[in-house]
């Protein structure tokens, strides 16, 4: 078997190293192979190798702007916390971890082999074992499905940030992929995810001047393709076809998200300090059971960090889409809309998985690599 190599720098392969060992651990994790606190301790220590590593051989003035976010971010924290007691003490250590991470790839150049190594590695694993089982609710995972195509998204997040910065074209394949894996897993938010993401795959493919014939015959191709894999599957595996169907019918469109999105609303309005520090997650039925997680990035945010935390968020992602629009940069666009619309209806950030390439693409603009060409460039 061909040894997988890197076509990064020598000083990069650190980095790369930590990102490979950081996305395996929410897998252990979600298998039982690994206790969730054990894991979190190995993700907060990775995360401070990656961030050692930067200070120790990066000026200490060019990461200015990680440690001054990081640190308005932990002190919105701890005054949240003192206020309504929704983190957990050991949630101020997150910085150190995904956001760790996030700042070891705005100074390094992310391994296009590796990475893709462990995009098709996970995605043939979670395919196989749902396969397996016949139901991903059958998997016993420590966390819930939708973790699955989260660290999708993260890994193809990954590849987009790696092939940008190494002047790579992305197949459709990848995209399709991300599909077919979130399909597996029954996740709605997770299925449109993939259609966002090969929706944005065409319009990158249009941006860059692909000819009209070739424009109008990868998407009948990609969908032809699709159709005959999952004739394979549905004549294989006619159980778990099953099994998939008939969760989808059982969970249709309905959520409880809205009325738990309500509920926080509500409690918010109650007080100026609820809105000003965040409304203490509890008091009703659904706001008690779902205490530690509103199903959306952006009410866990204010709950946790108030509304400091809040604006301080929303302003750096206006500034990076601003910024990657003017330069027609599609792709860091594709994952930042994207990640808008999952983080959304799952508790992806602030602090979790998505963490570590929203550091990258909202600080981005403040960071240049060491072969003096920013992010900025467009493909």
């Amino acid at each position: 078997m061909k040894a997988i190599v890197f076509e990064t720098k020598k000083k990069d392969q650190m980095i790369n190293l930590l990102i490979v060992f950081f996305c395996m651990i929410p897998t252990l994790q979600f298998f039982g192979f690994v206790s969730i606190l054990i894991g979190n301790l190995t993700l907060v220590f990775l995360g401070s190798i990656s961030i050692a590593y930067c200070f120790s051989n990066k000026p200490f003035n060019s990461q200015a702007p990680f440690l001054v976010f990081v640190l308005f971010y932990t002190l919105f924290g701890i005054i949240s916390l003192i206020y309504n007691g929704n983190a957990d003490i050991q949630e101020l250590l997150w910085p150190l971890a995904f956001m760790g991470m996030g700042l070891g790839i705005l100074n390094y150049k992310i391994s296009i082999k590796l990475i893709r190594f462990a995009f098709f590695a996970y995605a043939l694993i979670m395919i196989v074992l749902i396969t397996i089982t016949g139901n991903p609710e059958l998997l016993e995972g420590n966390s819930s499905r939708n973790t699955i195509n989260q660290i999708m998204y993260l890994l193809f997040s990954l590849y987009f940030i790696a092939c940008y910065e190494n002047r790579k074209s992305i197949s459709i394949l990848y995209p399709m992929i991300v599909l077919i894996v979130c399909v597996a897993s029954v996740g709605r938010s997770g299925i449109l995810m993939g259609l966002l993401f090969i929706g944005f795959f065409l319009i990158i493919k249009y941006k860059n001047g692909q000819s009209i014939k070739k424009k109008l015959y990868i998407l009948p191709i990609a969908m032809l393709v699709t159709a005959v894999l999952l004739l394979i599957v549905y004549f294989a595996f006619p159980d778990f076809v099953k099994s998939a169907l008939d969760n989808f019918i059982w969970r249709k469109l309905e959520s409880k998200r809205t009325i738990m999105w309500s509920e926080y609303i509500g409690k918010v309005k109650e007080s100026f300090l609820n809105f000003l520090f965040g409304a203490p997650i509890k008091g009703t039925y659904y706001l008690d059971y779902y205490h530690e997680d509103l199903h959306n990035s952006f009410f866990m945010l204010h709950a946790k960090y108030g509304l400091g935390g809040l604006l301080t968020v929303i302003f750096l992602f206006i500034k990076s889409i601003v910024t990657y629009f003017k330069s027609r940069n599609w792709y860091y666009l594709t994952p930042i809309f994207v990640m808008l619309f999952r983080m959304s209806f799952d508790y992806t950030n602030f602090n979790s998985f998505f963490d570590i390439v929203w550091v990258f693409f909202v600080l981005t603009p403040y960071f240049i690599k060491d072969d003096n060409q920013t992010h900025l460039v467009c493909l």
